[in-house]
């Protein structure tokens, strides 16, 4: 049960790590287009 857990927090952060470097491509046109 602890195995499972530790494994899906590993790919969460995976995920999250991933995310923090494909959000910014998104947002930064949505910012500039609103400003």
């Amino acid at each position: 049960m602890i195995k499972i857990i530790t494994e899906v927090l590993l790919v969460l952060s995976i995920i999250i790590f991933l995310l923090s470097f494909i959000a910014p491509e998104f947002v930064k046109p949505a910012k500039s287009k609103s400003s």
